[in-house]
C-alpha cells in the first residue's frame, strides 16, 4: 500500500507521531533535500526501512532483512 501525504514542514512531528501510533512500521520513504529533515525522521519514525531519496522497492529476496516493526512483523 502506498500512501502519499503533503503536510506543512512545521508540523512533521505530528506526521510522524501519527505514523508511530498506527502501530504498523514496515517502510517509511522520505524525499527532502534538508539533512536536518533527514536525521529528525531517522531518529523519531519507528519504521524497519528508510529509504531516503530513492526508490522503495528493491530488497533482494532472502539477502536483506525484512525489517518490520510493530505488527508488521
Amino acid at each position: 500500500m502506498l500512501h502519499v501525504a503533503r503536510f506543512a514542514g512545521d508540523r512533521l512531528g505530528e506526521v510522524i507521531d501519527a505514523i508511530n501510533a498506527a502501530g504498523f512500521g514496515l517502510t517509511l520513504g522520505l524525499h527532502s533535500r534538508i539533512d536536518a529533515t533527514r536525521a529528525f525522521v531517522e531518529a523519531r519514525a519507528k519504521v524497519g526501512n528508510l529509504y531516503v531519496n530513492r526508490n522503495q522497492i528493491g530488497a533482494v529476496v532472502e539477502s536483506q532483512p525484512f525489517g518490520g516493526e510493530g505488527l508488521s512483523g
